[in-house]
């Protein structure tokens, strides 16, 4: 009771991205009860970074539902492997943000699903520093892009983006993109 007292009061900021349970990693709630956090990050249309498992958003996100972009659905081959969903890349921010997010393994809740955004990496940076100084302690990311061969394929490289953003937020405890610092998958 007393951490969830304290997390509600640490995310009132961003009430419309930031609820959800522990088991949906991609949530920023479940970033807040942790020390460190490690989320998978992919590129939007226009080259933002968003907390999604994969490039393929179907399953932890609402797209399949959403008549509006039923188009959108397409054959991709991502790293040799050839999929049919709907892809982060193919979308830009603003569109992402009308999607809401999904658990998509069925044996973890699914009382949460439809209620909140996908977060940005930004926004994860900005809760972290956020509930860091709300605790009195530093909370951590580890961020690992996802596919960086496929995102690099279709221009939309993921390095530059991640330290932009690691740089706006002042967290210059990283190392370069071809160490163990940053994690690639």
């Amino acid at each position: 009771m007393r951490r969830s007292r304290r997390l509600s009061s640490a995310i009132a900021a961003r009430p419309d991205i930031c609820r959800s349970t522990r088991s949906q990693r991609t949530s920023l709630q479940s970033l807040a009860v942790r020390t460190t956090s490690s989320q998978t990050f992919v590129s939007t249309q226009d080259g933002v970074l968003i907390a999604r498992h994969e490039v393929d958003i179907r399953g932890t996100t609402d797209v399949a539902l959403r008549s509006e972009f039923a188009n959108r659905r397409t054959t991709k081959t991502i790293d040799g492997i050839t999929t049919t969903g709907w892809f982060a890349d193919d979308f830009t921010l603003a569109e992402i943000k009308t999607l809401r997010a999904i658990q998509r393994l069925a044996n973890r809740p699914q009382q949460f699903n439809g209620l909140y955004k996908v977060p940005t990496l930004a926004e994860v940076v900005e809760l972290a520093e956020r509930w860091s100084k709300h605790v009195g302690r530093t909370i951590g990311i580890y961020p690992e892009t996802k596919h960086p061969t496929y995102h690099q394929s279709v221009g939309l490289g993921l390095e530059e983006p991640l330290i932009e953003v690691l740089d706006r937020f002042s967290q210059t405890e990283y190392t370069s993109a071809s160490s163990s610092g940053i994690r690639s998958s």
